[in-house]
Protein backbone atom coordinates (compact mmCIF):
# COMPACT_ATOMS: atom_id res chain seq x y z
CA UNK A 1 0.00 0.00 0.00
CA UNK A 2 1.28 3.27 -1.23
CA UNK A 3 0.72 6.39 0.85
CA UNK A 4 -2.18 4.56 2.68
CA UNK A 5 -3.98 4.39 -0.46
CA UNK A 6 -6.64 1.70 0.69
CA UNK A 7 -9.87 1.10 1.70
CA UNK A 8 -12.17 -1.34 3.16
CA UNK A 9 -15.99 -0.99 2.12
CA UNK A 10 -18.81 -2.96 4.23
CA UNK A 11 -21.49 -4.20 1.33
CA UNK A 12 -24.92 -5.71 1.55
CA UNK A 13 -27.44 -6.16 -1.00
CA UNK A 14 -27.12 -9.14 -3.15
CA UNK A 15 -28.32 -12.39 -1.58
CA UNK A 16 -25.34 -14.21 -3.40
CA UNK A 17 -21.45 -14.12 -4.40
CA UNK A 18 -22.08 -14.25 -8.08
CA UNK A 19 -24.89 -11.25 -8.04
CA UNK A 20 -22.10 -9.00 -6.16
CA UNK A 21 -19.35 -10.39 -8.45
CA UNK A 22 -21.83 -9.47 -11.13
CA UNK A 23 -22.71 -5.81 -9.33
CA UNK A 24 -19.01 -5.02 -9.38
CA UNK A 25 -18.07 -5.96 -12.86
CA UNK A 26 -21.26 -3.78 -13.89
CA UNK A 27 -19.94 -0.55 -11.92
CA UNK A 28 -15.94 -1.59 -12.09
CA UNK A 29 -15.51 -2.78 -15.19
CA UNK A 30 -12.16 -5.30 -15.03
CA UNK A 31 -11.73 -9.07 -14.66
CA UNK A 32 -12.18 -11.43 -11.76
CA UNK A 33 -9.47 -13.65 -11.13
CA UNK A 34 -10.58 -15.93 -8.28
CA UNK A 35 -11.82 -12.96 -5.73
CA UNK A 36 -9.99 -10.58 -6.99
CA UNK A 37 -11.11 -8.08 -9.27
CA UNK A 38 -8.37 -5.86 -11.19
CA UNK A 39 -9.70 -2.65 -12.64
CA UNK A 40 -7.58 0.07 -14.34
CA UNK A 41 -7.19 1.88 -11.18
CA UNK A 42 -8.35 -0.45 -8.43
CA UNK A 43 -7.75 -3.84 -6.89
CA UNK A 44 -10.60 -5.52 -5.25
CA UNK A 45 -10.55 -8.63 -3.28
CA UNK A 46 -13.99 -9.39 -2.88
CA UNK A 47 -14.28 -11.13 0.24
CA UNK A 48 -17.57 -12.88 1.66
CA UNK A 49 -18.28 -12.88 5.21
CA UNK A 50 -20.38 -15.10 7.46
CA UNK A 51 -22.49 -11.29 7.90
CA UNK A 52 -26.48 -11.25 8.42
CA UNK A 53 -26.79 -8.77 10.65
CA UNK A 54 -28.07 -5.46 8.49
CA UNK A 55 -28.05 -3.02 11.40
CA UNK A 56 -24.25 -3.58 12.29
CA UNK A 57 -22.37 -3.00 8.85
CA UNK A 58 -19.05 -4.27 10.67
CA UNK A 59 -21.37 -7.73 9.94
CA UNK A 60 -22.53 -7.31 6.53
CA UNK A 61 -21.84 -10.45 4.36
CA UNK A 62 -19.73 -8.44 1.92
CA UNK A 63 -16.36 -6.61 2.59
CA UNK A 64 -14.54 -5.02 0.00
CA UNK A 65 -10.63 -4.45 0.17
CA UNK A 66 -9.55 -2.05 -2.21
CA UNK A 67 -5.78 -0.94 -3.13
CA UNK A 68 -4.73 1.82 -5.81
CA UNK A 69 -3.06 0.14 -8.75
CA UNK A 70 0.50 0.35 -8.34
CA UNK A 71 1.38 4.33 -10.35
CA UNK A 72 -2.34 5.66 -8.70
CA UNK A 73 -2.00 8.75 -6.78
CA UNK A 74 -4.24 9.59 -3.89
CA UNK A 75 -6.78 11.68 -6.10
CA UNK A 76 -7.83 9.43 -8.66
CA UNK A 77 -7.67 6.73 -6.14
CA UNK A 78 -10.43 8.45 -3.85
CA UNK A 79 -12.03 9.47 -7.39
CA UNK A 80 -12.49 6.16 -8.26
CA UNK A 81 -13.73 5.17 -5.19
CA UNK A 82 -16.11 7.61 -5.00
CA UNK A 83 -17.26 6.40 -8.61
CA UNK A 84 -17.41 3.00 -7.22
CA UNK A 85 -19.51 3.71 -4.15
CA UNK A 86 -21.54 6.09 -6.28
CA UNK A 87 -22.48 2.94 -8.59
CA UNK A 88 -22.80 0.36 -5.88
CA UNK A 89 -25.56 2.52 -4.26
CA UNK A 90 -27.36 3.25 -7.61
CA UNK A 91 -27.92 -0.13 -7.95
CA UNK A 92 -29.60 -0.80 -4.24
CA UNK A 93 -25.96 -1.86 -2.42
CA UNK A 94 -25.63 -0.32 0.93
CA UNK A 95 -22.17 0.27 0.93
CA UNK A 96 -20.09 2.04 4.15
CA UNK A 97 -16.28 3.20 3.60
CA UNK A 98 -13.29 2.70 6.11
CA UNK A 99 -10.45 4.45 5.31
CA UNK A 100 -8.20 7.61 6.22
CA UNK A 101 -10.14 10.03 3.53
CA UNK A 102 -13.50 9.28 4.81
CA UNK A 103 -14.86 12.43 4.65
CA UNK A 104 -13.79 12.76 1.45
CA UNK A 105 -16.10 10.39 -0.49
CA UNK A 106 -19.22 11.46 2.18
CA UNK A 107 -18.79 14.44 0.64
CA UNK A 108 -19.84 13.60 -2.85
CA UNK A 109 -21.01 10.15 -2.71
CA UNK A 110 -23.39 9.99 0.31
CA UNK A 111 -26.95 10.87 0.48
Amino acid sequence: MADDLYCKVYAIGPATNVAMREVLTTVAGGTFELRTLETGSLIIDLIETAGGDAADFANWPFQLEIDAQPGVGRDDFIAAIRALLDGLRARAVQAVPSCDFEDQLRRASCP
